[in-house]
């Protein structure tokens, strides 16, 4: 069974202030093949190293423990270019197959992009790999 990445954004809107989710997502299409994010067998065994907490990855290492994660508004979108970053530091130091590890920062990387850069400003975006 592979994992797969989703990323999309919601709106939010205000009703005698409280604040209510308006129920419609919009997905934002992800070329193939960053659209899948490994095995969940594989995923699990290089997410579940404990080095990768040390390091500071620790939302990302959930996958190693289940599914799905989910980054949800704009400041966990900056804690996933934050761990995006410490992978991509400490990429020589992980104890795994080198194209399996550049496969995955690559497809975490363009999702990424695509979703800061295409979601608006006052929306809630969101990243889900499961």
């Amino acid at each position: 069974m592979s994992r797969s990445i989703c990323i999309g954004y919601k709106f939010e809107k205000a009703f005698r202030n409280r604040h209510i989710e308006v129920p419609q997502h919009t997905r934002i299409e992800i070329q193939s093949p960053y659209d899948l994010f490994g095995t969940q067998s594989t995923s699990l065994g290089f997410w579940n190293q404990p080095g990768l907490r040390r390091l500071g990855i620790t939302r990302l290492s959930r996958l190693g423990e289940s599914d799905p994660i989910i980054f949800s508004g704009w400041k966990d979108l900056e804690d996933l270019w934050r761990e995006i970053q410490l992978l991509q530091l400490h990429f020589g130091s992980l104890d795994y197959d080198a194209e399996t590890k550049a496969r995955w920062l690559s497809h975490l990387v363009y999702c990424y992009f695509m979703l800061a850069h295409t979601a608006p400003p006052e929306s809630i975006p969101y990243l889900s790999i499961g």
